[in-house]
């Protein structure tokens, strides 16, 4: 039996529960009122129990969601679009073989509403009328403006820039309806002087999503505007129930994922919470621009075909796909061999919620290898000069005519060659032979992009791997399910940032391809630096200022020069890596902070 309701009939009206289908009536139920009834219907009625009396209802005056007013019950989400190659059945109970009202065409805008019953969404028959029906989810995308049930807030912390907030505001203002702000003003890449506090992410736990940007670090913290607090403390006063509604927390900061330790105290909050999905970095998070590039390729992958795509999924191509390939992580639940939690209201196909008392939280992660091969950069002693800027020549390295697997994702973002995506699919939760996983990445870069690659190209290599994480601190055996090959592209052995090849293979094969690689050159009269591997007197300035520090070298861990892109071109950089795993990139012109 089920729970369901009265409804299709005037509110001051009542439906009659007869002792047999057409037989006596042995009570008048009212609009609105609870019976319990039979799952499915017999000839037009359901068999229910309403007030200490079983008979018989016809099913048309019975819904499975609480109406509210003259209608029904579900929250209302919007208008969605009829998918899926043909007509849809608008039937009168969310049951598949259902009686129904009608079917709409493919193309169809139609009303949609919440439905108890997973795999369906309440709607009106016809299109713009007033009978109530139901249509399977999987055949419903969601058009969005409409006012969802769910909530979400995106928070600057002390970052300079908030493209990527705007990003993740913009996407989960359209499908939510109202998206909560702190840090910065919709539609300003400028944060404004109020930015994000410890208030505003203790009390995310009122939110389904949560987005957070700025620096941090392994304590764990997360830095404001002037100061820091301890990411993790804050959680665990206020996230741990399970009656809250935060589902999916995503840290655009360093390090909060880093080590054994903060990812076992993470994944408990998990288990004592309504959290399914956790994404973040084990070690540091993109910088502007390609934090924004990265916010913009998630959404990409979570809208991407009829039914989308995972939180995992997209976090992890999101990040490959802009040449971060190496840092982040992602804590699931795990069951089944299935984890793979969809951002809420953003899909037409969901996973089942998981059990905390069977199900384990695993983590999914990427982890540099080491290099395949690498071509040296100039000597400590070199009088090399390099350009400070560098042009970029919109020609990638054209990829041949060569035949992609249906089930591998191809991604062309910044190429001419008009490709698009191919196919798309979760890892296989299986162990890989690391060197085949690697062989057969570079033997797909001499096929597609030719052997002069393999030569150009610094060469990286980068696993995906997966391992239980336990609640005393301890994990799991790391079982490696991908093999990554980065081919990044340098000038006179600098490193270019996120101008890359990435493939990479898995169980099945070849998984995915990327190509990000463009041509560079020297702007002509463009300024002249001097390579050292030392800071000179004005940037050591700059950092001790930055760190308000006067003993600025026992904090640094390295100093090396990159190109990063900015306004269309390369800029020659200095990347200061601080003990803290903390990054700072400053401009090697004007010694002022990049990022």
């Amino acid at each position: 039996m089920a729970t369901m309701y009265v409804y299709n009939i005037p509110t001051n009206e009542t439906v009659n529960l007869r002792a047999t289908p057409n037989g006596t009536i042995l009570v008048r139920v009212p609009y609105g009122a609870a019976v319990e009834a039979s799952p499915s219907a017999t000839s037009g009625w359901h068999n229910a129990s309403y007030n200490n009396y079983s008979g018989y209802i016809m099913s048309q005056y019975l819904t499975y969601t609480n109406p509210s007013g003259g209608g029904g019950g579900g929250t209302y989400l919007g208008t969605g679009t009829v998918i899926g190659g043909g007509p849809l059945y608008c039937r009168k109970q969310p049951i598949a073989g259902y009686a129904y009202w009608g079917q709409f065409q493919e193309g169809t805008t139609v009303q949609i509403y919440s439905c108890s019953t997973s795999g369906w969404y309440e709607t009106r028959w016809p299109a713009n009328g007033t009978n109530i029906g139901y249509v399977m989810s999987q055949y419903i995308s969601l058009n969005g403006g409409g006012t969802s049930s769910y909530r979400a807030i995106v928070c600057q912390g002390n970052t300079d820039d908030a493209g990527d907030c705007n990003i993740f505001y913009n996407k989960l203002n359209n499908v939510y309806g109202t998206v909560l702000n702190k840090g910065f003003t919709p539609g300003s890449n400028t944060p404004n002087s109020t930015r994000a506090g410890s208030s505003d992410f203790r009390n995310a736990y009122d939110y389904d999503v949560l987005y957070w940007s700025s620096h941090g670090d392994s304590t764990p913290y997360l830095n404001l505007g002037n100061g820091q607090f301890n990411s993790y403390t804050e959680a665990h006063a206020r996230w741990n129930s399970i009656n809250q509604r935060l589902k999916v927390p995503v840290f655009a900061a360093c390090r909060q994922f880093d080590g054994a330790l903060n990812r076992s105290r993470w994944a408990n909050i998990m288990r004592q919470s309504n959290i399914r999905a956790f994404c973040g970095y084990h070690e540091g998070a993109p910088g502007h621009p390609y934090d924004t590039q990265l916010a913009n390729s998630f959404f990409n992958y979570i809208n991407a075909g009829s039914t989308g795509n995972s939180v995992m999924y997209s976090w992890h191509h999101a990040n490959q796909d802009n040449g971060n390939n190496s840092t982040y992580m992602v804590l699931v639940y795990y069951n089944d061999n299935q984890c793979y939690y969809r951002l809420p209201g953003f899909s037409s196909q969901t996973y089942r919620d998981p059990n905390r008392n069977t199900d384990s939280i695993y983590a999914y992660a990427s982890f540099m290898t080491g290099a395949v091969s690498s071509v040296e950069p100039p000597l400590q002693n070199s009088s090399i000069l390099l350009p400070y800027e560098l042009g970029v020549n919109a020609t990638v390295i054209p990829a041949a005519a060569v035949a992609v697997p249906r089930s591998v994702h191809c991604s062309w973002e910044k190429s001419e060659t008009g490709s698009t995506f191919v196919g798309y699919g979760e890892y296989p939760n299986t162990a890989i032979d690391v060197n085949a996983a690697q062989a057969q990445n570079l033997a797909y870069a001499v096929q597609a992009f030719g052997s002069a690659l393999l030569e150009q190209a610094q060469i990286r290599n980068i696993d995906t791997v997966m391992f239980e994480v336990f609640g005393d601190g301890t994990e799991g055996e790391h079982i490696v399910i991908g093999r990554t090959t980065q081919f990044l592209n340098h000038y006179n052995g600098i490193p270019l940032v996120q101008n890359c090849i990435v493939i990479t293979s898995d169980a099945n094969g070849l998984h995915s391809v990327s190509n990000m690689w463009r041509n560079v050159a020297p702007i002509t009269d463009t300024t002249m630096i001097q390579f050292s591997t030392t800071l000179t007197g004005t940037e050591r300035q700059t950092l001790s200022t930055a760190l308000q520090s006067d003993d600025v070298d026992e904090r640094i861990k390295t100093i090396e020069f990159v190109y990063s892109e900015k306004n269309g071109r390369y800029i020659l950089q200095r990347d200061v890596e601080l003990q803290n795993g903390r990054h700072i990139l400053i401009d090697s012109k004007t010694s002022f902070i990049s990022s």
